[in-house]
């Protein structure tokens, strides 16, 4: 019992960066790579103890993808971007119905292989266990609009109900618009003309996020 109870308090204490690493992201501070990187090996010494995997991996394929994400110069090396595919896998086998890992695990399994059956499986996962969860729904609009007529048509349907459920959401159209491609954008405007989105709200954000990413 004594031995239990010192390795869950060494594995809070070695965490606990984590959380607050992730509370921060989440709330939209920067954080550098090398950060980033800390927190990782603070989750990494963690796992040793062999308690609260799946939490711990959640966490560690969190951080990890984000760093990964981070430096647009430097493109993540495929042995970096398995590791964290292994972590996401590490964390489904403890929570096999997390809707969040299962969008990783398709950001992941896109990053490596393309629209591959393995990221095509992660991404109907991902709707089927978590359709109306809005931290989400960026990325898997940017995906299923950018690979639209690679999509079958289950995951087509899937999309268009989400377009469905989000367009009450200006903001989140706005940001979706900003970081599609051309074509993928004439796409997705085609699809909110004949819903109950404000489209006009959403050219305006998109546009002021496209003049502050030019600035910077």
């Amino acid at each position: 019992m004594i031995l239990l109870a010192a390795q869950r308090s060494t594995t809070a204490f070695l965490s606990l960066p984590a959380s607050v690493a992730i509370f921060q992201l989440e709330q939209g501070k920067e954080l550098t790579s090398q950060q980033l990187a800390e927190v990782e090996e603070d989750l990494t010494s963690a796992l040793a103890y062999g308690v609260n995997q799946a939490e711990l991996n959640s966490q560690l394929s969190y951080i990890s993808l984000r760093r990964l994400l981070l430096d647009q110069s430097n493109a993540a090396s495929r042995e970096e971007l398995l590791q964290a595919l292994k972590s996401v896998e590490a964390a489904l086998e403890g929570r096999p119905l997390d809707a969040y890992l299962w969008t990783r695990y398709t950001h992941l399994s896109y990053l490596l292989d393309g629209l591959s059956p393995y990221t095509l499986a992660a991404l109907d996962r991902s709707f089927r266990y978590g359709s109306k969860e809005k931290q989400l729904f960026r990325f898997r609009m940017v995906l299923g609009l950018t690979e639209w007529e690679r999509l079958p048509p289950a995951l087509k349907e899937a999309t268009l109900k989400q377009i469905e459920f989000g367009a009450s959401h200006p903001t989140l159209w706005g940001y979706v618009l900003a970081d599609l491609s051309t074509e993928a954008r004439a796409t997705l405007l085609g699809i909110l003309a004949s819903s109950e989105a404000d489209v006009e709200r959403a050219l305006r954000i998109e546009r002021s996020l496209r003049r502050t990413r030019e600035v910077n």
